[in-house]
């Protein structure tokens, strides 16, 4: 043996993503990780005011259809009650996330024209994240998980 206490494991050094993520919740529902990643705009100046547009519209979607709460398997590292969020949840997290980005990058003038073009009914901007995390299962692999995060509001 050459000293390794696990051979062939690499410990995920990244930040854990929707894209770690979709391919176990597609699994789950039974959808295409594009259902999700296809709705998301490039977060760009260019594109703040579709964004906002689309926030505004899953949040509705989100509000009807919630995601749930399942049995989890904890042998696989997942907490005894494993939270699965809907589609529509994702595209809100994901377009907030989105948002939060272009802000932090862009001059206020610059974001404040976008929202006027936008239409935007207030100029704080909140959503609900879903945060991800990864558990190693010595012997079965790397799962991913989702968690409903606090929160967010953005002060453009």
């Amino acid at each position: 043996m050459n000293g390794e206490t696990f051979p062939g494991y690499q410990p995920k050094k990244t930040p854990d993503t929707i894209h770690d993520y979709i391919g176990t919740w597609a699994h789950r529902s039974g959808k295409k990780p594009g259902d999700v990643l296809g709705k998301i705009p490039e977060a760009t100046l260019d594109n703040l005011a579709a964004i906002v547009d689309l926030l505004a519209k899953y949040q509705e979607a989100a509000a009807k259809d919630p995601g749930k709460t399942v049995p989890g398997n904890m042998i696989l590292g997942a907490d005894p009650e494993e939270y699965v969020p809907s589609e529509a949840e994702l595209v809100v997290s994901e377009l907030g996330q989105a948002i939060a980005s272009i802000v932090k990058r862009s001059k206020p003038s610059a974001i404040a024209e976008r929202l006027k073009a936008a239409k935007a009914k207030s100029k704080d901007i909140s959503f609900v994240p879903v945060v991800f995390t990864h558990v190693d299962v010595m012997g079965s692999g790397r799962f991913f998980y989702a968690h409903k995060g606090e929160p967010v509001t953005i002060k453009p």
